[in-house]
């Protein structure tokens, strides 16, 4: 009588496994307990490699300058680091549609000044000959905002030329912009 019982319970014990409802218990103990061993700080990363600056920055709302403005007090370190995908904030800042977004790039800027200097890709544009590009300045209406913001950090980057030895007046130049001429102005002011 006492085989059975244990065959019962050995039968039990090997079907519990199975049983989706245990399989669902136990995988949100496991979230649960997941989530309570890392805690969430300004500088923790998501999947895709970007601190909450690097989210912030991009977010076309009115009050992204303050999310940043935030952000960067509580973690200025932040406007140095790169994301998953190696950007820096100040780079990303460039597809930001907020209307902020000259406080969002003075922020970074002020946290991270040499931020401004920074060469993406490999034709050496600095952060104000990508703010002058043609993809920035017409899809961006707030392009003259990013470009003040960036020669109140940087003015001397009006002078630099990049791999083909272009300024950003030379940038400018070649945008079929509304805007165009007055970011032309702005530049031609630094000179």
């Amino acid at each position: 009588s006492l085989r059975p019982s244990v065959s019962l319970s050995l039968s039990l014990s090997v079907s519990l496994p199975l049983s989706p409802s245990l399989s669902l218990a136990r995988k949100r103990t496991h979230a649960r307990a997941h989530t309570h061993t890392h805690t969430a700080t300004p500088g923790c990363r998501d999947f895709l490699g970007s601190l909450a600056l690097h989210t912030a920055v991009s977010n076309p709302s009115a009050e992204a300058g303050e999310l940043v403005r935030r952000l960067v007090k509580v973690n200025a370190g932040a406007a140095r680091s790169e994301d998953g995908f190696g950007q820096l904030p100040v780079e990303l800042a460039f597809v930001s549609r907020s209307p902020a977004v000259g406080m969002v790039i003075a922020c970074i800027t002020t946290a991270f000044p040499d931020g401004a200097l920074c060469e993406g890709g490999s034709n050496g544009n600095t952060m104000l000959h990508q703010g002058c590009s043609q993809e920035v300045v017409l899809s961006n209406k707030q392009a003259m905002k990013m470009i003040k913001a960036l020669l109140a950090f940087h003015p001397e980057t009006a002078h630099k030329v990049n791999a083909e030895l272009r300024t950003p007046l030379h940038v400018i130049a070649l945008t079929e912009a509304p805007q165009a001429v007055d970011i032309m102005e702005e530049l031609i002011e630094r000179y």
